[in-house]
């Protein structure tokens, strides 16, 4: 499975320009924890809610204004759309990071993948595993265990 298939495609940006507060409350609108900042069309960096506590409130900057481009995480780290999903989540998990940017060959932002998204698959493919051992148990249960004798 690659990670294209996983990520969510209705991005929310913003300019390296734009203060935090304006993003803050971007953000906030659109129910997601990290701004993907661009500029000129390519992903210069991302920020998140915890850079907002960390970077901003934590120090004692002034959201309204404090410009992204002096508290966003610069040149996150990407993939590609084609990256197999198993390989992402090891990045999310060896990187410690909770929003992974996919970009095309450009370095525009086509995607973005959080570990909700990886949470939202791991369920549902132990559901569907779940699902299919009940199944199969259904059946062993309905299978007369003598049909094969000939009595």
């Amino acid at each position: 499975m690659i990670i294209e298939s996983l990520a969510k495609k209705n991005l929310v940006t913003a300019r390296p320009d734009e203060t935090v507060r304006d993003a803050v409350r971007r953000m906030a609108q659109k129910r997601v924890g990290a701004i993907l900042v661009v500029d000129d069309g390519r992903l210069s960096g991302i920020f998140s809610e915890r850079d907002a506590l960390k970077r901003v409130l934590a120090r004692g900057l002034d959201p309204g204004s404090t410009p992204l481009a002096e508290v966003n995480t610069p040149d996150p780290l990407t993939v590609s759309r084609n990256t197999n999903v198993r390989e992402c989540a090891e990045m999310v998990k060896e990187h410690r990071i909770r929003h992974l940017p996919v970009v095309d060959e450009a370095g525009r932002p086509v995607g973005i993948v959080s570990v909700r998204d990886f949470l939202r698959l791991v369920v549902a493919r132990l559901e569907g595993l779940i699902e299919r051992v009940h199944d199969d148990h259904r059946i062993q249960e309905l299978t007369d265990p003598y049909e094969h004798l000939d009595l």
